[in-house]
């Protein structure tokens, strides 16, 4: 069994092969070829890991948690890529100049304003969210109850919101105080890692937790329970996508770290994780790469293979990108330069 005496702040393979996975799945998901069962298969955890890994590396040591020097670090590790990215895809959108040109601001003032609420994507806001949420619990207690507590007050208090028709329309705070769950499930999981990865290493822990989720999913997909989406208004079964969250995201961890004995083999996956901010905004390259394909190579009958060569050379595409960004200005995801 590895030894798991590593800290929170110390870098930790398996988490970065993790988000690589889900990144990788994201890139899948928006592609245009077919999914099938792979649909259910990862719906679960390909987003709620990355909220689970967040909140595993959520501060470095509790007894010191800083909520100021936190909520700094999230506005320039996340608010500003956010805004940033965001200004680039609005600038690259066909017609913006034209529409200035012609003097009509109506469209790109719109787009800034959109951009300033966080209703441009969905995942960015809500992490952002979901991460303020657990350092204000964290900066009023540090107990474990108190945090597990106040996580159940803020999800009967989203089931009466829901049901009584409010909404928060800003930086989609419904669903980063829903996700809310899976990062404070993470961080309880730093808490107390010792005790929690020697029930998440091994093979014989793999085998159990791939057989529990593939069961859960068939009996889901039998019963027609599995169609939860995080940024969709889509409740009714998010008592079903939790179990099946947790334990897709169990099985996901414990294959991590398994996988994280093979550090060459597992290399650009890792990359891909710890670079996860970069490619999760250049992720439209994978359906647009995706169909070019598809149109140019195949068919009505055939789409699979075009589609994903589409998503494996997006991937790819990102690699430079993704390097200049890292030595050029890595100012642009909070970073200084190496």
């Amino acid at each position: 069994m590895r030894s798991t005496s590593l800290t929170p702040d110390t870098r930790e393979s398996w988490a970065d092969i993790a988000k690589g996975i889900c990144m990788i799945c994201v890139f899948f998901w928006h592609n245009p070829c077919p999914k099938g069962i792979t649909y259910d298969f990862i719906n679960p955890f390909f987003l709620t890991l990355f909220f689970y890994v967040s909140g595993y590396f959520f501060c470095r040591r509790i007894e010191t948690f800083d909520f100021g020097r936190k909520f700094v670090n999230l506005v320039k590790t996340l608010v500003l890529p956010f805004c940033i990215f965001s200004l680039i895809s609005l600038l690259s959108k066909r017609g913006f100049y034209s529409d200035i040109m012609h003097g009509d601001f109506s469209l790109p003032g719109d787009r800034i304003i959109d951009i300033l609420k966080g209703n441009v994507g969905w995942f960015i806001p809500a992490l952002f969210v979901s991460e303020v949420a657990l350092g204000l619990i964290l900066a009023c207690s540090r107990k474990t109850w108190v945090l597990i507590g106040s996580v159940l007050a803020i999800q009967i208090l989203l089931i009466f919101m829901r049901r009584s028709g409010t909404s928060i329309n800003y930086w989609y705070v419904d669903a980063g105080l829903t996700c809310l769950i899976f990062l404070a499930a993470g961080h309880l999981h730093s808490r107390f890692r010792h005790r929690i990865n020697t029930l998440l290493s091994g093979k014989v822990s793999f085998l159990i937790y791939f057989t529990i989720y593939i069961a859960l999913i068939l009996l889901a997909r039998l019963y027609q329970q599995s169609s939860w989406v995080i940024n969709e208004n889509h409740y009714e079964n998010f008592g079903v996508f939790l179990v099946l969250a947790f334990a897709g995201i169990f099985f996901v961890v414990n294959l991590c770290r398994l996988l994280s004995f093979y550090p060459a083999t597992m290399a650009p996956i890792a990359y891909v994780g710890k670079n996860s901010l970069i490619y999760y905004f250049l992720n439209a390259l994978s359906p647009g790469i995706g169909a070019g394909l598809i149109l140019f190579f195949g068919d009505k009958g055939n789409t699979i293979l075009p589609g994903l060569a589409g998503m494996i050379a997006a991937l790819f595409v990102v690699y430079p990108i993704s390097e200049l960004i890292n030595r050029f200005c890595p100012w642009i995801l909070g970073r200084q330069k190496s």
